[in-house]
């Protein structure tokens, strides 16, 4: 049987793991304004995925599918994604990359050997921390999910619905007062490795909205959904300058603030408010592969030949904007390709 798609949350699929791709390119915007502007424009898209992934999590539940036949299913597909390219980020690093480009075998043997033996070290040593990171920063992405989707289904499981959102919201809470907040006077100082992005702490919220949104079946307007976005939008540039100005907290690490949640749940209603789309566009069947691009994506970004193609075709002014392009385009490329093929497609999407 076809898979249902929503074609309006593809379309913005796209967007957001755009959005994601401009977060992790390197000297987005050389500008400081600029790019703290930028970067907090960004900032809806992981909320946005972890809603996404609560959302069909629940229709799947609400269309007969068990709890544990369903969190296998989730948990089983993301572990395999997230065990895969943390090895293969933890061997493959930046110099074996360009080694395998240039065709340097001494050098790629020579860094394939340290590589190895330092991830297992590093797992070895530090397994919890090694589990919630994974072999690349952007992987932490996965294991939060996992952990996210997790704690609302086993609380389904032994129907206890009605502590999702308390647990979640605590969580958040918790999540705040050691990252954004944790220079404030009611924030957390944790130890200097532990970093609450990683984990459950705002991933569970996330799913726990698109939980929430899917039994509730909440509908806003498109008009609705705007003013929620621009709302969150807006509490997010002024607690993050808050707290940057009066805590010196760095813009960059503060992931998430209260106005993330409107404004992912802003933009996420705001999808879902166009449902009614029909038509299949190009950004609609790109965010298919949103996923695989989100794993892929930084070793793209380690490339240097898309450096050097990018610095040759385009002035300095221009860089900023169309390398994030490249960037995009190349990981949605390789990303097709594997998924043609049965071996790898489970790996990609």
């Amino acid at each position: 049987m076809k898979k249902y798609r929503n074609l309006s949350i593809d379309t913005f699929k796209t967007i957001a793991i755009y959005a994601v791709v401009c977060l992790h390119v390197p000297n987005f915007w050389k500008n400081m304004l600029v790019c703290y502007f930028f970067e907090n424009l960004c900032r809806f898209a992981v909320p946005f995925f972890f809603i996404t992934s609560g959302f069909w999590f629940s229709r799947s539940l609400l269309k007969g599918t068990s709890v544990n036949a369903l969190l296998y299913s989730y948990l089983k597909r993301l572990f395999t994604i997230f065990i895969f390219w943390s090895l293969l980020y933890g061997i493959l690093s930046r110099a074996i990359i360009n080694n395998i480009v240039k065709f340097d075998i001494g050098g790629l043997l020579y860094s394939l050997s340290n590589n190895i033996l330092a991830i297992l070290k590093d797992a070895q040593a530090h397994p919890v921390l090694f589990f919630v990171r994974g072999g690349c920063e952007h992987l932490w992405f996965l294991p939060a999910l996992m952990m996210g989707l997790a704690i609302v289904g086993i609380l389904i499981k032994f129907k206890k619905q009605r502590w999702i959102m308390p647990i979640a919201i605590s969580l958040f809470v918790f999540g705040l007062l050691g990252k954004a907040y944790a220079h404030t006077p009611i924030g957390i100082h944790l130890p200097v490795n532990f970093n609450t992005r990683n984990g459950p702490f705002f991933s569970t919220l996330f799913v726990s909205l698109g939980w929430w949104f899917s039994i509730c079946k909440i509908r806003p307007s498109a008009l609705w959904s705007a003013v929620l976005i621009i709302f969150g939008m807006t509490l997010t540039f002024i607690e993050v300058t808050f707290l940057w100005k009066s805590f010196n907290m760095i813009p960059d690490l503060m992931d998430y603030v209260l106005g993330t949640v409107p404004y992912g749940a802003g933009v996420f209603l705001f999808a879902v408010s166009r449902s009614q789309v029909k038509n299949s566009t190009i950004l609609s069947r790109i965010g298919r592969y949103s996923l695989g691009i989100y794993v892929i994506h930084e070793m793209v970004i380690y490339l240097k030949p898309v450096n050097k193609i990018v610095t040759m075709l385009f002035t300095p002014d221009l860089i900023p904007i169309v390398f994030p392009l490249f960037v995009f385009l190349i990981s949605f490329a390789i990303v097709w390709i594997l998924s043609q093929f049965s071996l790898t497609k489970k790996l990609v999407a």
